[in-house]
């Protein structure tokens, strides 16, 4: 019988900025020099792509889920020796694709002493409040 899988505990949020926070723990003997932790995510129909590499016993990481969305697996592979690696999956996380968020139409109204900005918003969901950061430049420094 093997070592056991490393225990993997996925934490989802689903509100931007979406993400996965991912926590392992193997049990295995710091002395041997040949371990190895690798935690990585698969996009069904794309490659793995890894996120960490290192021998920490346990650890988090948080992956950032890009807007295509798209059904994700958590892989973390353990391995104790060249021929001897467990793995545990968990998944998949599916997640909608989402728009860009953008601010669209963007108007100014200008008086001696204020600026009036107005925007319309592309891209949120009706439960995302949107700030954005303004700075204006006077362009006609001395």
């Amino acid at each position: 019988e093997g070592p056991p899988p490393p225990k993997v505990t996925v934490g989802v949020v689903k509100e931007r900025p979406r993400h996965l926070l991912i926590s392992w723990e193997v049990e295995w003997n710091e002395e041997i020099p040949s371990r190895k932790v690798e935690v990585g995510v698969q996009k069904t129909g794309s490659p793995l792509e890894t996120i960490y590499t290192g021998v920490d016993k346990e650890g988090n990481v948080t992956y950032n889920v890009r807007n295509e969305g798209g059904d994700l697996d958590v892989l973390v592979f353990a391995e104790y020796a060249e021929d001897l690696r467990t793995t545990e999956k968990k998944g998949p996380f599916k997640f909608e694709p989402l728009e860009d968020i953008q601010a669209i139409d963007l108007t100014d109204k200008a008086d001696d002493s204020d600026v009036t900005l107005t925007w319309n918003v592309k891209g949120a969901r009706p439960t995302e409040k949107p700030t954005f950061e303004v700075q204006l430049v006077d362009l006609f420094c001395k």
